[in-house]
């Protein structure tokens, strides 16, 4: 798993997930024969890389079972996309305590030198509803829109040297 890398072992049981011992970069035990962590000496060294395959990133998901009947992700060409069953609140007027699916989808590309990250839609119950009703972000570069302030948006442009989102793949590459 890619966790694993950055020394994340995860091993799944019946109550919740546990920390499995793992080795370092170095080939070393992470942990000492009594079972606490080993200090060890901080470097930079490990590649800027981030690679999930969809597998990967709906295998996460479904660690928490709950979660995994209600979400799923989809990796296409330049198209992050998510489906997502979630029940309506009790108080709300129209269709309350009812499940319904929700669809999103996220383009995530690098483009000219620097991220884009647009909204390409959501529906409901597969009706893709207008623009307006998504606070008019539809299609909208929120880097460009957005990045030129301090916050998310800035930060998260500032720190990705290239992305790269394809059939069944996502690839982050951070800056140093």
């Amino acid at each position: 798993m890619k966790l694993a890398r950055i020394g994340v072992h995860i091993e799944s049981t019946v109550k919740e997930p546990q920390v499995k011992s793992s080795a370092n970069s170095n080939g070393a035990e992470e942990f000492d024969s009594e079972g606490r962590l080993k200090p060890e000496k901080y470097n930079e060294d490990s590649p800027r890389e981030i690679i999930f395959t969809e597998r990967e990133l709906n295998g996460l998901i479904s660690r928490n079972s709950e979660l995994a009947k209600k979400v799923a992700i989809d990796l296409s060409d330049d198209l992050v996309s998510a489906k997502i069953l979630t029940k309506i609140p009790e108080d709300f007027p129209i269709m309350p305590g009812e499940t319904v699916r929700l669809r999103a989808g996220l383009e995530l590309l690098y483009e000219d030198g620097r991220p884009v990250v647009a909204l390409a839609g959501v529906s409901v119950m597969g009706v893709p509803l207008p623009n307006s009703w998504t606070g008019g972000i539809k299609n909208v570069d929120l880097i460009r829109e957005y990045g030129g302030r301090r916050g998310l948006w800035k930060s998260f442009a500032d720190g990705v040297d290239e992305i790269e989102v394809r059939e069944g793949l996502l690839r982050l590459k951070l800056k140093e």
